[in-house]
């Protein structure tokens, strides 16, 4: 091997290779320093949306779950109650909701974020006008009604919702559960998708439309207008 291969050919690759292995050290070192902050910040959101709704509460334990979309389960140690930390797919990104329930399972109060979805559209599910509706449920949220213009993401809250009470009848009252037949998320999903599609579908054929009437001579700039609201309209009912 001469001098040239070596310069033109290994040795570019061992100073990738040392890059990239300084690289991932420095990426474990900072988030071994980092997760335990992130934690701790995550957990003081949880126990003051459990504190603010269970004023009683002496201490919170965390229980082992293997619900689906749960990532968390407490108890009060006092026993006034539960909280349950879930998530699902909204329209862009997760909404993650902590549901606070008391010692029977009934949603006592939810803490929703939904700062991924759109500020006017589907984030509105977090406010209380809409989130308070699941006061009082127990069992199943089933029977909430989605939010009007944000049906995507009121269909993830509300499947959030479910997983938590479902985390409940199992962690508190010892039901049978099987992670493999719980479909609520990718039920949630397929909905998004065949609307989606369905919305798609409906768009091409608007634009069908506007050319035949185009052809035939209909005055264009109603018609483009016309598509131009029901574009928006289809836009808004999506999310």
């Amino acid at each position: 091997m001469n001098k040239n291969t070596f310069r033109e050919y290994i040795q570019p690759v061992v100073v990738l290779v040392a890059i990239c292995l300084v690289a991932s050290f420095v990426l474990a070192y900072v988030n071994q320093i980092t997760a335990p902050i992130i934690d701790e910040k995550q957990n003081a959101e949880i126990y003051a949306a459990m504190h603010e709704l269970l004023p009683d509460a002496t201490g919170f334990t965390k229980l082992d779950c293997s619900v689906n979309g749960v990532s968390a389960f407490y108890q009060d140690d006092g026993g006034t109650g539960y909280a349950a930390v879930s998530s699902a797919k909204g329209f862009h990104s997760d909404i993650t909701v902590t549901t606070v329930m008391d010692p029977n399972g009934v949603v006592l109060g939810l803490k929703v974020d939904a700062s991924g979805e759109t500020a006017t559209i589907g984030a509105k599910v977090a406010e209380s006008s809409y989130a308070d509706k699941y006061v009082g449920v127990s069992g199943s949220a089933d029977s909430v009604d989605v939010l009007s213009g944000a049906t995507y993401s009121s269909r993830a809250l509300r499947a959030a919702v479910n997983e938590a009470l479902t985390a409940y009848s199992v962690v508190v009252k010892g039901a049978a559960y099987d992670p493999a037949a719980d479909t609520s998320a990718a039920d949630t999903e397929s909905s998004a998708t065949t609307g989606s599609t369905a919305d798609s579908s409906s768009g091409a054929t608007s634009s069908s439309g506007s050319t035949a009437d185009s052809s035939s001579g209909a005055t264009s700039s109603s018609g483009d207008t016309a598509g131009a609201a029901d574009s928006t309209s289809s836009a808004t009912g999506k999310e």
